[in-house]
């Protein structure tokens, strides 16, 4: 059988999984400064490595395997990452620089800079890469892009751009004068020392409830929109778009009017959000009414929770950083929040396999298809209630919380045992399931929301 669904589910995870191990780039560029410089040369290196896998793709694309070609990508995101963990190190350090009452303002505004970028790629998705060759047949313009002509064009907006923006970037010495350079072996026993604080074990628990439960994505949304509506690059380009204008407004309204409010609070009510909105992928699935625009609505409206969430880990993050380790700190929680974002697709995926998911499509979108996609809804949402309530106790209301569990978190060597027992089972078991359900041979498996393989192991 044709496995799409759950492959297609997990594609996106599967190219970002690189995110998920930024805390090792930062071990070595908090280790290792070039020229004096400890983030502008990883920068450029970053991006650099990453025009290089876009020129290959440029060459390439047209003619490579979907799993060569998610992998090709997932390369790439490894040099964003290397650019990206020296400018989120750049970016703590610049915040601890703000007015207590204002901080955390300059590391919004730069999410907000980087989501509006990439609602400008959606724009370009919609009407450039529309054409026949990317669309299925009957959708779409009688002309568009190639997916190698779209690298072309990316390579055309990035080098003029990226080459003055790297040259005239100037960073700031201050910041770092003074700065003990630490090793790799300092770095890890540093990492072990607030391994030992139970609050960054809190943190971890938190990402598992409700990153990963509390914010359970509907994967019907990947078969309504890309196997039964059948929609076109156009429609997904506005569903880009719209996403990252719901993540924009999240992180604006957090920013603006829940900076200072009770955390937990608002982890309840834009749970209550999620759980609604997974609801109404019950008007498609047991009506005949499928618009494309209504699937495109509730997917990119889950996303305005996405933003709000991700600044409170970002929050948190400022907030118990210490001092000459900031990027250490920042992306050791941040890779482990990564590592459950990937998590959540892959459990959302798996539970896929009980309902026989992986092969609907609208030519066998039927009665007892549509039952089944019903009852999964029913367990998305019953899942994202139980996750915030056995969750949210293990994320401190406030600022002032967090300093205070931070001071009274104890020194103990079960909880950093425990806390890195549990970063890696959560990181390698996301890596193995993503690997499977891309991989041709083994995407049938029900453990990765297959129906099951024909030949060979059936778990």
């Amino acid at each position: 059988p044709n496995e799409r669904n759950n492959t297609c589910s997990v594609s996106g995870s599967v190219v970002q999984l690189a995110w998920n191990i930024k805390i090792f780039i930062a071990f070595f560029c908090e280790a290792y400064w070039v020229c004096g410089l400890r983030r502008k040369p990883y920068m450029i290196g970053g991006w650099v490595g990453g025009v290089g896998i876009l020129l290959f793709l440029a060459f390439a694309a047209d003619s490579l395997a979907f799993e060569s070609y998610i992998f090709l990508c997932a390369f790439f995101e490894f040099f964003m990452m290397i650019a990206d963990a020296n400018a989120d190190g750049y970016t703590v350090q610049l915040s601890r620089l703000e007015h207590p009452e204002t901080r955390g303002h300059i590391l919004s505004n730069g999410q907000l800079c980087r989501f509006f970028m990439s609602m400008f790629a959606g724009v370009v998705q919609s009407f450039l890469l529309n054409g026949p060759t990317t669309n299925p047949p009957g959708q779409g313009f009688d002309w568009g892009l190639t997916i190698s002509q779209m690298f072309w064009l990316i390579l055309g907006i990035i080098c003029p751009t990226l080459l003055p923006a790297l040259y005239y970037f100037r960073e700031k010495k201050s910041l770092s004068s003074g700065v003990h350079r630490v090793t790799m072996g300092e770095q890890l026993r540093e990492v072990w020392e607030v391994l030992h604080n139970i609050t960054v074990f809190f943190i971890m628990i938190w990402s598992l409830g409700f990153i990963v439960l509390a914010g359970a994505t509907n994967r019907v949304s990947v078969i309504m929109e890309g196997g039964i509506l059948q929609m076109s690059q156009l429609l997904f380009g506005i569903d880009n778009i719209s996403t990252y204008l719901m993540l924009c407004i999240g992180i604006w309204i957090f920013k603006t009017y829940l900076l200072n409010y009770n955390w937990r609070i608002t982890q309840v009510w834009t749970t209550i959000l999620v759980a609604g909105l997974n609801l109404l992928w019950l008007v498609p699935i047991l009506s005949s009414w499928r618009n494309a625009y209504f699937a495109i609505f509730i997917d990119s409206s889950e996303q305005f929770v996405q933003g709000i969430t991700q600044v409170l880990v970002s929050m948190a993050v400022i907030e118990l950083a210490p001092q000459n380790l900031e990027a250490t700190t920042y992306e050791l929680i941040i890779s482990v929040s990564n590592a459950f974002i990937t998590l959540n697709v892959v459990v959302s995926t798996q539970l896929m396999a009980p309902f026989q998911l992986a092969d609907i499509d609208a030519d066998n979108d039927d009665a007892a298809a549509n039952e089944r996609m019903a009852q999964y809804t029913f367990l998305i949402s019953g899942i994202n209630i139980l996750g915030a309530c056995t969750s949210i106790w293990f994320f401190p209301r406030s600022r002032e919380q967090c300093h205070e569990w931070k001071l009274a978190g104890g020194h103990k060597r079960s909880v950093a045992i425990s806390a890195l027992v549990f970063a890696i089972l959560a990181l390698a078991y996301s890596l193995v399931a993503m690997v499977l359900t891309v991989l041709p041979s083994t995407a049938c498996l029900k453990f990765v929301g297959g129906n099951g393989c024909a030949n060979g192991p059936d778990f």
